[in-house]
């Protein structure tokens, strides 16, 4: 079974805390942290080494900018629209989840009611606010490797990318 087909009520890894560490849509990440602190088989198995690639954060958001860039002209907005649903409301699951598709959700609401400047502002704002959301998300993620490394006691080996 894959990782990203994992499922808790399929795994005998349900008995373990992370003390509110990571939220709901964080799975993955428990089950590295189950894997490595809480099965002995899988520790008496193999022996982890964890890399940490890291970069200057401005660079980093330099980056995320030019990149959501490339994903907008290589096609995000029209993918994104095609699974857009005018009857659902609730981006918490599903594709719906997925980076870039509520920040459109304005947008692509908007379709034949507003004029084309305003369609052009409110993409251009949505645009911004994958980046801007990007970049927390990315800010996040140094976060959680930063109390990974200290509340479990991982080694984990900094990489400066820069």
């Amino acid at each position: 079974m894959s990782i990203s087909s994992w499922k808790p009520a399929q795994s005998n890894m349900m008995n373990f805390s992370v003390q509110g560490m990571m939220n709901k849509h964080q799975w993955k990440d428990k089950v590295v942290v189950a894997l490595v602190n809480n099965d002995t088989k899988f520790r008496s198995m193999y022996e982890c080494c964890f890399l940490w690639m890291d970069v200057v954060i401005s660079i980093l958001h330099s980056y995320v900018s030019k990149r959501v860039d490339q994903m907008v002209d290589s096609g995000l907005v029209e993918e994104g629209k095609a699974f857009f649903d005018l009857k659902i409301h609730d981006n918490d699951y599903g594709i719906r989840h997925a980076i870039g598709v509520p920040e459109m959700d304005e947008f692509f609401r908007s379709e034949g009611l507003v004029d084309g400047k305003s369609r052009a502002k409110l993409i251009k704002a949505a645009i911004d606010e994958i980046k801007t959301n990007t970049c927390k998300l990315a800010c996040c993620q140094v976060e959680k490797i930063l109390r990974m490394r200290e509340e479990f006691e991982w080694q984990m080996h900094r990489l400066n990318s820069t």
